[in-house]
């Protein structure tokens, strides 16, 4: 065999024995974690990352859709197209700059999901302890630390605020930290909503253009009430258009009668 055919085998042998002793390094590192305890159960992150996902997506589009919260008090909101929207800055009279609703509306936000996601999260628990005790495991759920969600910079972040150690015979497997992490730009959003709202109630109206060069991949409509520009009710949509989030409310600011044209009699 010449030199060359021989430098050709050792280079494919070089080659099989980094791909073996990378195979092996995945199964030790991310096997466990991958096929979960066991070979008759799911990876428990990916269980619950799956059970809760939809609900998660469900509430947070109510959420953006109605002003910040899932339940709208319509006594505080907008009627429009078949909805109610939450008024975010109102004031009742003519003349009058609007009060803003919501101090910290991100943190209310983190609220309302929350609140609204709970029970969900805790039936997926228990349907997960079923499920493994059934499969003759004995199942320890602990909670520990705080069940929150995060809205941040880079997305949405739910720390469940539980442990699962899962036991059967001699063999322990812990699952810790259990987290959801969803992928939205609704941080951004919600900078441009806050915005809005303080001129909303310094000036008593904003200007959706001045947002293109801070914000360009953020889309503003700002829409009168049957589009009448006599009309005393401003419905907002401020949309990513990146993600296609959006977010809708309501303001009544610096509010004008009505005009009404009088015949004048010849």
């Amino acid at each position: 065999m010449s030199k060359r055919g021989q430098k050709g085998q050792l280079t494919i042998f070089i080659i099989i024995a980094i791909l073996i002793v990378a195979i092996v390094l995945f199964i030790l590192l991310f096997w466990p974690k991958i096929k979960g305890f066991g070979s008759e159960t799911k990876n428990p992150y990916v269980y619950m990352e799956t059970c809760i996902g939809n609900d998660i997506k469900d509430t947070i589009e109510t959420v953006t859709s109605q002003g910040g919260v899932y339940e709208v008090d319509e006594g505080i909101s907008f009627f429009y197209q078949g909805e109610y929207i939450r008024f975010l800055c109102h004031t009742n009279s003519y003349f009058e700059l609007c009060y803003r609703q919501v101090a910290f509306l991100k943190e209310s936000i983190e609220n309302e999901i929350q609140i609204n996601i709970e029970d969900t999260v805790s039936q997926c628990f228990r349907k997960m302890r079923e499920s493994y005790e059934k499969k003759g495991y004995t199942v320890n759920v602990q909670e520990v630390g705080d069940f929150e969600v995060n809205i941040l910079p880079d997305g949405i972040s739910i720390n469940l605020g539980r442990d699962l150690i899962l036991t059967k015979g001699d063999s322990v497997e812990e699952y810790r930290n259990f987290a959801v992490k969803e992928e939205s730009k609704l941080y951004e959003i919600i900078e441009v909503v806050d915005n809005i709202l303080l001129w909303e109630q310094t000036v008593g109206e904003s200007a959706p253009e001045a947002y293109i060069f801070n914000y360009p991949y953020i889309d503003i409509e700002k829409r009168l009430k049957d589009n009448n520009e006599y009309d005393d009710v401003k419905l907002y949509t401020v949309t990513h258009t990146e993600t296609e989030e959006e977010f809708k409310f309501a303001s009544r600011s610096l509010a004008f009668p009505t005009v009404v044209e009088v015949p004048v009699e010849e």
